[in-house]
């Protein structure tokens, strides 16, 4: 039994550990990639930003890749080393292959390491880049990269475990203008109160039953907070218009609407047990 010293020792304290632990972090905030990057002469723009993912020990036909990152014009391999440790030769030249299969206009091996005890080696179809993990912790520290501990843990138990966390079985709300645009348009709802509803009701007047109705239902896919690193890579910068940013689903046409005299406020809750009563026939 050992004491927590950080939040990161739950990864273990071996080297699988410590590159979790980074896979994690580029993960939640692609600018320790980016920089990594800028400072070997490449852009990592926005279609590359918002097309990342990242997998960490990924299996390749029995080869195992600690992190790897994939975008738009990226193959990255990230290859972690603690102690006096290097990588190896043979290692290099597996890694290499593999990189030559992905079909991408930059294909990138990356080495971290503890000491500057990395063979340099330049290669004609794969960049291979040499970074200290005090480089690293450099780029978190200046970039003031920070983890939202309480939207993580939420996707670990909804999106890792699938779990349905909801308050609210149906949330009325009414969107216009520019906001109404975006949400038929990117699927997108922008909210300064936080709730987890299982669908998203567009409230709109229907001039033939002359009054406010729900014709459309949007199941909500993912809830983040607007400044979230990872939604401004998808969606820019959408703080100024709230604080929650709801990703929806393609919206389900109700057969018959919800008709009910809805209240003023801009957003209402509906229940399942109650919806029979307010369907039109």
């Amino acid at each position: 039994m050992e004491p927590i010293n950080s939040m990161f020792d739950l990864y273990n304290r071996k080297e699988t550990g410590l590159s979790r632990s980074l896979a994690a972090i580029i993960y939640s905030d692609y600018r320790v990639l980016s920089k990594i990057l800028k400072d070997n002469n490449f852009t990592f723009n926005s279609i590359n930003k918002k097309t990342l993912k990242v997998y960490y020990e990924l299996t390749n036909e029995k080869d195992r890749f600690d992190i790897f990152c994939d975008s738009e014009n990226f193959a990255i391999i990230v290859e972690t080393k603690v102690g006096s440790s290097n990588v190896s030769k043979e290692q290099r030249e597996k890694y290499i292959e593999k990189l030559k299969k992905y079909d991408k206009k930059y294909k990138i091996l990356i080495q971290i390491t503890q000491f500057e005890n990395q063979e340099v080696e330049n290669n004609k179809d794969v960049t291979i880049i040499n970074v200290l993990w005090m480089g690293i912790l450099e780029i978190i520290k200046n970039y003031k990269i920070t983890i939202n501990v309480s939207h993580e843990f939420e996707n670990y138990i909804v999106r890792s475990h699938n779990m349905r966390i909801t308050d609210v079985d149906i949330w009325a709300v009414v969107v216009k203008d520019r906001e109404l645009k975006r949400l038929k348009e990117e699927h997108v709802y922008i909210k300064t109160e936080h709730h987890n509803p299982i669908f998203i009701g567009l409230r709109e007047h229907d001039k033939d039953l002359k009054q406010v109705v729900v014709k459309e239902l949007y199941p909500v896919l993912e809830i983040w907070p607007s400044d979230d690193p990872q939604l401004l890579r998808k969606y820019g910068d959408l703080s100024n218009i709230g604080n929650w940013v709801y990703v929806l689903g393609a919206p389900i046409v109700l057969k018959n609407p919800v008709k009910r005299k809805f209240p003023q406020q801009p957003a209402i809750m509906l229940n399942f047990a109650e919806l029979d009563k307010y369907i039109s026939t």
